[in-house]
C-alpha cells in the first residue's frame, strides 16, 4: 500500500477510535472531549506520533476570522480538489448557506463522516444531506 493510501487508512480506524468521546469546546483527549478541531488535531497527533500543537483560546466567532486552507496548509495538510476527497480526509464543511466553512469532519467512508457534534460528542453519520457542503478538503501531513 503506497504511504498516502495507507495514511488514509489509519485516520479512518483513529477517527472511528474516537467515536464516543464526549464534546467539549477546546478539547482534544480521546475518549475525555472533544470538538471537531480537537477531533482533527487529536487524529493528527494520532497519525504522527507527535504532541498536538497548542491552540490559541477557541472565540465564538472562529469561523468569521479563521481562513481554514490557510490554518491547514501551515500544520502540514495537502489541500485537495472536494471532489477528489477520499476516506481518511478532512473536509470543512458549510453548515449554514453563504457562511464560510466552519465544521471539521473526517471522511469515513464515500458515504460516512466521523465528527464531533455538540450535544452528542463524537460520531459517525451518513454524509447524504452535508456532501454538497463540503467547501474545503485536506490530506493529513505524511509524517
Amino acid at each position: 500500500m503506497n504511504p498516502a493510501a495507507l495514511r488514509r487508512s489509519n485516520a479512518v480506524a483513529l477517527a472511528r477510535g474516537w467515536i464516543g468521546t464526549p464534546y467539549v469546546t477546546g478539547a482534544a483527549l480521546r475518549g475525555a472531549g472533544a470538538d471537531c478541531i480537537g477531533l482533527i488535531e487529536g487524529v493528527a497527533a494520532e497519525l504522527s506520533g507527535q504532541p498536538r500543537p497548542e491552540r490559541p483560546p477557541w472565540r465564538a466567532d472562529w469561523a468569521r476570522i479563521t481562513d481554514l486552507a490557510a490554518v491547514a496548509a501551515s500544520a502540514g495538510f495537502a489541500i485537495l480538489d472536494p471532489a477528489a476527497v477520499q476516506p481518511g480526509d478532512v473536509v470543512a464543511l458549510r453548515l449554514t448557506r453563504g457562511a464560510p466553512p466552519h465544521h471539521l469532519a473526517i471522511l469515513a467512508s464515500a458515504a460516512t463522516i466521523v465528527h464531533a457534534v455538540e450535544g452528542a460528542g463524537v460520531v459517525e453519520v451518513h454524509l447524504s444531506s452535508l456532501a454538497q457542503r463540503i467547501s474545503l478538503a485536506a490530506a493529513f501531513p505524511l509524517e
